[in-house]
């Protein structure tokens, strides 16, 4: 199987780290990559994401984000260089970073294996499942935001994700 993960929200706790900036001090705008300096990035990333990369085979592993998120938009190298500064990068095969829509860089990773994508946002998941039909899309639900859709996979702890999209 192939995973793809989105990044904030599903690998990444965006909301404690911009938390943890504002409390910082700094000097430096958010958004630039002087503000990936203010705190150590490695601290949001959620415990069972690291659980999960480190169960399963680096090569099988890539990460797809937008630039353009629930609460902010930025560019594509700051997205990328936060990635990194998680320490995530280091851990999956590919680190694609979008401006838009994800369907494409998607669509150009899926291989002759399962593809699982795994995003916290519908809106990128519908377009997944248009353009990648034979992609399994799963929805992560950290906060119990929104209920579950008839047909819709969720699952709200990555420690489920196997299990979810089990055949």
């Amino acid at each position: 199987m192939h995973y793809i993960f989105d990044f904030d929200r599903t690998l990444f706790d965006i909301e404690a780290a911009y938390q943890a900036w504002r409390d910082s001090g700094t000097d430096h705008e958010l958004g630039s990559l002087e503000s990936l300096e203010a705190v150590d990035m490695t601290k949001f990333v959620f415990a069972d994401a690291y659980r999960f990369l480190k169960t399963h085979e680096q090569a099988d592993i890539s990460i797809v984000s937008s630039c353009h998120g629930r609460t902010r938009n930025y560019t594509v190298a700051y997205q990328t260089a936060k990635i990194k500064a998680s320490g995530l990068a280091d851990m999956v095969d590919n680190v694609v970073v979008v401006e838009e829509s994800k369907a494409e860089a998607i669509a150009q990773l899926c291989g002759p294996t399962r593809t699982i994508f795994i995003d916290d946002l519908t809106k990128h998941l519908d377009e997944v499942e248009a353009a990648c039909p034979q992609v399994t899309v799963v929805r992560i639900d950290r906060f119990g935001m929104a209920p579950a859709a008839p047909q819709e996979i969720v699952i709200d702890s990555l420690d489920d994700l196997d299990a979810a999209v089990a055949e």
